[in-house]
């Protein structure tokens, strides 16, 4: 052990000064000139080192001071080891704690963004079977408006005692008798018929949309179905100024070419109506006549006008 004393220092000190031998002073030189010294030496010296004083303590016997500090030492360093455990075990503690918080978090941030897809999913699921059930119910609706729609039919009528057409008759009337029936479960409301008769050669179509002569107009507030209903087409003359419409007499020639087969009637026209569900509907109708004729001859461009709607 080495401990610096001062007052060993001092006694040391002053039995080396008794003791050691005092060096000579060195000689200062003198300039001869003037007899003064001239402050410079022949050689110069290194200065010598700074004696530093070490005393040994002897003994195993600590001093009480030495005693104390020594326990109190020990005691801190305990205290500092205990310390720093204490620290460690915290600094785990709490690194456990936010790396347990950390991994919650992304547990909780998973299931968020788990939730987060599923109830997206979930909700274009329930989208497209609302759809789906919508579009079910819309088919459901048309099926049952089709179902439930009327339909008109228009056909010839029957001639009847009596009844020439106005053919055989000079001067008569033009005219053809048609029966028009509502079919269906329901009722057709607000019925408008725009009604032709046109006398056609034998090699010829009618002129159907073509015609510019004036329709006969019928109207009907409500007609009930499976109710056949008597109409007759009538050839109408065109309107002078503001003269209402009349009535086309048959001419002799149009009389004999009906009678000996070079002509027919032909019967066309619309129907306009509305069903129970306030929807429009239309038929377009075309038939044919040929005076005291057994057989009936298909005109291809009377068959091909025949339409109806499907409006739903």
């Amino acid at each position: 052990m080495i401990e610096e004393n001062p007052g060993h220092d001092s006694k040391k000190g002053s039995e080396q000064s008794s003791g050691s031998v005092a060096n000579p002073p060195a000689e200062t030189p003198i300039d001869k000139t003037s007899g003064k010294p001239s402050g410079k030496s022949g050689e110069e010296k290194p200065k010598q080192p700074r004696k530093l004083l070490v005393e040994i303590a002897k003994g195993d016997e600590l001093a009480p001071f030495e005693k104390e500090t020594l326990r109190v030492a020990k005691q801190t360093y305990r205290l500092t080891l205990w310390a720093i455990v204490i620290a460690a075990v915290g600094a785990a503690f709490v690194l456990e704690q936010l790396q347990q918080m950390t991994w919650n978090n992304q547990i909780l941030a998973g299931q968020s963004e788990s939730a987060v897809a599923g109830a997206v999913e979930s909700e274009r699921n329930t989208r497209a079977q609302i759809n789906a059930m919508q579009d079910q119910v819309d088919a459901i609706k048309r099926q049952m408006r089709q179902d439930q729609r009327p339909y008109i039919e228009v056909i010839l009528g029957g001639p009847g005692p009596d009844k020439e057409f106005g053919i055989n008759m000079p001067n008569n009337v033009l005219h053809l008798p048609l029966k028009m029936t509502v079919l269906g479960k329901t009722p057709a409301k607000h019925v408008h018929g725009r009604l032709f008769l046109e006398v056609v050669k034998v090699n010829q179509d009618p002129l159907l949309e073509k015609n510019t002569a004036p329709a006969l107009d019928t109207f009907s507030g409500i007609v009930f179905p499976n109710v056949p209903q008597e109409v007759h087409a009538i050839r109408m003359k065109a309107k002078r100024g503001n003269k209402l419409g009349e009535f086309d007499l048959a001419k002799d020639s149009e009389a004999s070419d009906l009678l000996a087969y070079r002509s027919y009637l032909a019967a066309y026209g619309t129907y306009t109506y509305d069903d129970a569900f306030n929807i429009q509907h239309w038929t377009k109708f075309c038939v044919t006549f040929h005076a005291k004729s057994p057989v009936e001859y298909p005109i291809p461009g009377c068959v091909r006008y025949n339409d109806v709607d499907n409006n739903q």
